[in-house]
């Protein structure tokens, strides 16, 4: 249960945040400042936020019953399923935010809905990863996918004590996701 004052707090909320990736600087911003062009300005931000994570839980679903539940390896188009969806993922969750300063939306609502959806996609991702490199069902699987998962949680607790959501030369959002993407479809194809 939140009280007053942290519903006041959280009204209260501005976003700070910075990218220094290789890749964002070298050619993501421009991909994604080419792609918003294309969307309604009649569009929600989270919207796009929840069509981005609808995509990765299909995908998540789809790898997770192929596989009998990590009992046997999936085929090829499911790699390249998973591939396409961390990739479509990635760029969703980076027009939100555009769309959002775009229309003169953003919020600490939307920011935290955002946040939580990445939550949940980067442990969803991580069980992807396992299921395409075919793991298995066992306890390695469990402490792979809850260590890499860490890292999420101490960006979180980086903002929280900082107030500012920095993001470094390479990074999990950008370059860590293109590396998942191609990691899933080169498992396709081996």
């Amino acid at each position: 249960k939140f009280s007053p004052t942290d519903i006041e707090n959280a009204k209260k909320y501005k976003y700070n945040g910075s990218d220094d990736s290789i890749c964002a600087k070298l050619f993501l911003r421009k991909y994604w400042d080419y792609l918003i062009q294309y969307f309604p300005l009649t569009m929600a931000p989270n919207l796009i936020t929840l069509i981005g994570f609808a995509i990765e839980v299909f995908s998540f679903l789809v790898s997770f019953l192929m596989s009998d539940m990590l009992r046997q390896p999936v085929p090829w188009w499911v790699c390249f399923l998973n591939g396409i969806s961390v990739h479509v993922y990635q760029t969703l969750d980076n027009l939100d935010g555009r769309q959002a300063r775009r229309t003169g939306n953003s919020s600490p609502l939307g920011q935290f809905f955002d946040h939580g959806c990445d939550a949940i996609v980067g442990v969803l991702e991580m069980m992807k990863v396992a299921i395409s490199f075919n793991f298995g069902n066992c306890s390695e699987t469990y402490y792979f996918v809850f260590l890499m998962s860490i890292g999420f949680f101490f960006t979180a607790w980086e903002e929280y004590v900082t107030h500012s959501f920095y993001l470094g030369i390479v990074n999990g959002p950008d370059e860590g996701l293109i590396l998942f993407a191609c990691a899933h479809i080169l498992a396709g194809i081996i």
